[in-house]
């Protein structure tokens, strides 16, 4: 990957599983750059290939053919360990479910990602505190999961990908878990967050009015980009 304003780039990428005597093919051939600052929404019905796309962009499971690059690394060549420490360092993750959890408060699962890097608590605590205040919880950070609503939630969720400053945002459906007002709430929020800090995002999401602030619209179907 030469061009040092790519953060991730997928080439050629295609997954399939065998299912008895059939092979699924659930993601055909994928070319996706994603630039620096880019906010790109990948459109499409359940099942067409959304979230496979981004567990392969994670390095989560590995690519039936094609290549997936991340800051000049291809993730295919590592280890599992290797892949570890590239989503740590380069990535942040949000989800339709928030995935906190429950036994620590908003301030202890924003911190979580940090102490697993190592950063040493006091240095955790402060940069959590900062990115709970991004998003407007300053009166929440020992507040637990079940303490929260929805909407809280998700901008807990958003703070904790964002803490260690990743170049790249994955969201799978980040806002359908929730109503429509939240929905807008929470996806402009983490817009204006990523314009702040240059983060690119990618979004999975079967809503196309998420698709208002995007620089680009990529749509899926049957597993091949149709429109890009």
């Amino acid at each position: 990957m030469n061009d040092d304003t790519l953060v991730v780039e997928a080439r050629g990428l295609s997954k399939s599983y065998v299912q008895g005597d059939a092979v699924l093919d659930v993601l055909v051939d994928v070319n996706l750059p994603v630039q620096r600052g880019e906010r790109i929404v990948v459109l499409g019905r359940s099942g067409s290939g959304k979230s496979t796309l981004l567990h392969l962009l994670a390095g989560l499971t590995d690519p039936t053919q094609g290549e997936v690059w991340v800051q000049g690394e291809c993730l295919n060549r590592l280890s599992a360990d290797g892949r570890a420490a590239v989503r740590r360092r380069a990535m942040g993750f949000v989800y339709q479910f928030h995935h906190l959890l429950p036994e620590f408060n908003a301030l202890e699962n924003v911190a979580m990602p940090l102490r697993l890097a190592g950063v040493r608590f006091d240095d955790a605590k402060s940069r959590a505190e900062a990115a709970l205040h991004s998003v407007a919880l300053d009166n929440r950070l020992s507040h637990q999961p079940a303490e929260l609503s929805g909407g809280e939630r998700q901008r807990v969720a958003i703070a904790r990908a964002l803490v260690s400053q990743p170049k790249l945002i994955l969201a799978d459906e980040p806002t359908g878990n929730l109503d429509r007002d939240n929905a807008d709430e929470v996806f402009a929020l983490m817009c204006d967050l990523t314009r702040e800090t240059g983060a690119a995002y990618v979004v999975a999401t079967h809503d196309p009015l998420l698709a208002r602030d995007a620089t680009r619209v990529v749509r899926l179907d049957h597993g091949r980009i149709i429109d890009n």
